[in-house]
């Protein structure tokens, strides 16, 4: 029997592991999706009925596929894997790869998903688990398939870095005015709920969804601090952080609100301005710095690849093992102290 086919056995068998773990799971997470799919196609028929759209019930197949595909996996991510609490337990203690899942959650969060980070931890490693062994089957190289997953890891964490960068860029850009119309509504006469009430209704995504839960949690029971403090935990902006103060103190000490949202506006202005230059003088240099990062792992899976007996005989050495620990060392410390000098904080005390 050959290695291949040995490989191919072992892969069979993890996989079948996998899977027998997650059997206890299936009907839940099946019960979970149809009911979201249900309330979810009810809300959407009502509301589209209520305003008006009853044209818009007329979806393509595509799309009703793809909605549904979506919630499932949602429902996945946010539900997780009971059975496999114990090791995404382990894994979390890691202080890395807590704040690499912690990155990913942020990311899921603007797209609607509102897993925690054990239950996408508990999700994702039947995932990781299942790209093992496609890359181990395809390759024949066990070593090929273990470096996939930190890669898969690395690459899913560069996308939802990427993510909410935009994400706070189309923010930043939505912020200045948004403060100067709460501004306008407060000194008419409603009350700062309303205000972000009605804004929020004229605001679009991504921020506009944002305000619509400060005015639901607000009408919900909760006071307008705790429901700006919650916006700030949703939004790791600073300039969020800003407005929320600013509103705070209005609160606390009374006083005139639309001169004081009227500078904060223009402040915002002058602080995406002054990103965005600061954005065009790096991009050379972060883009330098994300090759530096990507090129040794796109070389040594190129190497497992094309030569396995050789990755095999370097990690069968002591001395081997030692030059690899170093060596990932080195990269995550030069990853590390590159991020620290591209990432100017230029005030607010926001993440840039």
């Amino acid at each position: 029997m050959g290695i291949s086919s040995i490989s191919a056995m072992m892969c069979l068998a993890f996989t079948g592991v996998t899977g027998y773990l997650l059997i206890p799971e299936i009907s839940t997470y099946g019960a979970r999706a149809v009911n979201g799919l249900v309330l979810r196609a009810r809300l959407r028929e009502g509301l589209q009925a209520g305003e008006g759209f009853s044209s818009r019930l007329d979806d393509s197949r595509d799309s009703r596929r793809k909605a549904s595909i979506k919630t499932i996996a949602f429902v996945y991510l946010e539900g997780g894997v009971m059975a496999l609490s114990k090791p995404a337990d382990a894994v979390l203690r890691i202080g890395v790869a807590r704040k690499s899942y912690e990155t990913i959650r942020k990311s899921l969060v603007f797209k609607g998903c509102n897993a925690t980070v054990e239950s996408l931890c508990q999700a994702s490693l039947p995932i990781l688990a299942i790209c093992l062994g496609i890359v181990w089957i395809a390759t024949g190289s066990l070593v090929a398939g273990i470096v996939s997953v930190p890669a898969i890891v690395l690459i899913s964490v560069i996308s939802a870095s990427k993510d909410q960068e935009k994400h706070d860029q189309a923010v930043l850009v939505q912020l200045p005015d948004t403060m100067r119309a709460i501004g306008i509504y407060y000194g008419s006469g409603l009350t700062l709920v309303q205000a972000f009430d009605q804004v929020s209704g004229e605001t679009p995504d991504p921020l506009g969804r944002s305000l619509k839960l400060v005015a639901s949690d607000a009408k919900a029971g909760k006071s307008i601090d705790e429901a700006l403090a919650a916006l700030m935990e949703r939004e790791s902006l600073g300039e969020i952080a800003f407005l929320a103060v600013c509103l705070e103190i209005q609160q606390q000490t009374g006083g005139q609100l639309k001169p004081l949202l009227d500078r904060a506006a223009r402040s915002v202005v002058r602080s995406r301005h002054l990103k965005d230059e600061l954005r065009v003088k790096t991009a050379q240099s972060r883009l330098s710095a994300r090759v530096v990062a990507v090129l040794p792992i796109c070389i040594f899976l190129l190497m497992a690849i094309a030569n396995p007996s050789y990755i095999v005989g370097f990690f069968s050495s002591g001395a081997g093992l030692a030059m690899f620990a170093v060596a990932c060392s080195m990269e995550l410390a030069g990853i590390v102290m590159v991020r620290k000098i591209l990432n100017l904080d230029i005030g607010y005390g926001g993440r840039q």
